[in-house]
């Protein structure tokens, strides 16, 4: 063989190895969990969120999350909770408050049910009377599992945390990809489910990570195989491929009314991504609320905003006004 055939295909396995390897990273980046990352990564958000140096809404936030914390666990009816889904055992948090419907929280990637948002999130569903669930989503916090499932798995285990928790009817509300989850399980033709409230949430991993990855590896073409070849290691490692049943192919069976926001200033989360996933749903009541201003972290801001709970509120009321 020609010295110059030589070194060209040495140079095409070259890359190929490079590119496979890439994606392998991408992958574990992205999808393996990996607890002391996570605790770090939290420990030093709520540094920086008390310093003051994400922000004065952030330190505000962390201000009023100190003082509110504590009245989740100290409610009559609250319990710690195990299950086991799919072979992983799941932990969350429950207050029964004897009601018929029960709203499930579900955070976002990387959180954890007993932290950031949802305990906050969640005292506004308690005043109003419902039971309250706040599990941690697979691969998360105190649950089991080495890889996240990102929606198109993990519907499963909220499925079965509906069969062991109180109430007939339930609410599923989640934020980013707890918004994914929430909408995959709205889809599963499930009687039980009441209402599905999503926030922030992508139409699909192929969509989402392309845009992240250009801006680390500043090569178009390269972002787009390191993609493809992504959906290969997670089918092969994790179990299910991203490109496959994503949110946005999910919307068309659900029936359940639905509420979706959207922060019309997410770069993360694009924000066409909400509209898409709302003209995609195939629910007869639905709403869409875009927040003005609203970047990916800004949506989440809700313990201020008491019309954005009000929306929530009043969806709710709606909806059992109906049934």
């Amino acid at each position: 063989m020609h010295i110059g055939a030589i070194i060209a295909l040495a140079a095409v396995l070259v890359f190929v190895v490079i590119v496979g390897l890439l994606s392998y990273l991408v992958f574990v980046k992205f999808l393996r969990r990996d607890a002391g990352r996570q605790r770090a990564e939290a420990a030093d958000f709520f540094v920086r969120a008390a310093a003051g140096s994400l922000g004065e809404r952030w330190q505000g936030w962390h201000e009023h999350f100190e003082r509110e914390r504590g009245w989740f666990f100290g409610l009559g009816g609250y319990c710690d909770m195990r299950i086991e889904s799919g072979g992983h055992k799941l932990a969350g948090h429950v207050v029964d408050q004897n009601a018929e419907i029960t709203v499930i929280i579900l955070h976002g990637y990387g959180g954890i049910a007993s932290s950031l948002t949802s305990i906050t999130d969640a005292k506004a569903f308690y005043e109003t009377g419902y039971n309250i669930c706040i599990p941690d989503i697979r691969g998360h916090g105190e649950s089991e599992g080495k890889y996240f499932g990102m929606g198109y798995v993990d519907f499963a285990d909220i499925l079965a945390w509906i069969d062991n928790l109180p109430g007939e009817r339930f609410v599923i509300y989640g934020i980013s990809m707890g918004g994914a989850v929430a909408l995959s399980v709205a889809s599963r033709g499930d009687a039980r489910i009441a209402a599905v409230i999503s926030d922030s949430t992508y139409t699909s991993l192929t969509e989402m990570l392309p845009p992240i990855l250009k801006k680390m590896l500043k090569i178009d073409f390269l972002t787009k195989i390191v993609t493809r070849l992504g959906r290969v290691w997670c089918r092969i490692i994790a179990g299910y491929d991203f490109g496959k049943d994503a949110p946005i192919d999910r919307m068309k069976y659900i029936t359940a009314p639905t509420l979706i926001f959207h922060g019309d200033a997410d770069t993360f989360v694009p924000y066409p991504m909400g509209k898409t996933l709302f003209n995609a749903c195939a629910a007869r009541r639905k709403q869409y609320h875009s927040i003005p201003g609203g970047t990916h972290q800004d949506c989440n801001f809700r313990y201020q905003n008491q019309q954005y709970i009000q929306v929530i509120l009043d969806f709710l009321k709606e909806v059992r006004n109906v049934e």
